[in-house]
């Protein structure tokens, strides 16, 4: 399947599962990613009891760095779901602001170019963070994905833990 098919087809966006989406069907998908600062144990274990592996990688909307590490960690699965063809649910706690920041990041590692969200009132939100300062510098962040993307490929998915110091290394000054 190609990237663009599968990103439309089986990655979505949404809000906390269960607690702020009533509509959430765990069984529907084959990974959750969680990327609000929220953990709730109770509903993280109703998804995985329905088949769906769970990840939580916080992403902070109130200072300063929203999250490098996080979004590498959810770059990682994202990738891993997408050569497996599998579905994702990828949310934060409204499934307005992280969870889009965290889909135009991924969008970028994979085509190097931004998302154009078509949504009115918002802008893409990987752009907004960039210039805020939440996360390095647009140039900075874009070639860390770059990096990023150009490494997975080739990195057994045992070693993906010194990846993202090297992709800090090479991208990010003041690393």
């Amino acid at each position: 399947m190609k990237f663009k098919e599968w990103f439309d087809a089986n990655l979505e966006i949404g809000s906390y599962p269960i607690m702020n989406n009533s509509l959430f069907e765990a069984e529907k998908y084959d990974y959750c990613i969680n990327v609000s600062d929220e953990f709730y144990f109770t509903i993280d274990f109703l998804i995985t009891q329905k088949g769906c592996k769970s990840f939580w990688f916080p992403l902070n909307e109130c200072r300063k760095d929203n999250g490098v590490n996080s979004i590498y960690g959810a770059m990682v699965i994202l990738y891993n779901a997408e050569i497996n063809n599998k579905k994702v649910y990828l949310h934060c706690h409204a499934g307005i602001h992280r969870s889009h920041v965290v889909r135009c990041a991924y969008y970028f590692l994979r085509t190097g170019q931004q998302l154009d969200n078509n949504r009115t009132s918002y802008i893409n939100q990987l752009l907004g963070d960039c210039a805020r300062g939440y996360l390095p510098p647009k140039a900075e962040f874009e070639a860390f994905l770059n990096y990023l993307g150009s490494k997975l490929p080739s990195v057994k998915e045992d070693l993906m833990g010194g990846l993202l110091d090297d992709c800090k290394i090479h991208t990010i000054k003041n690393f």
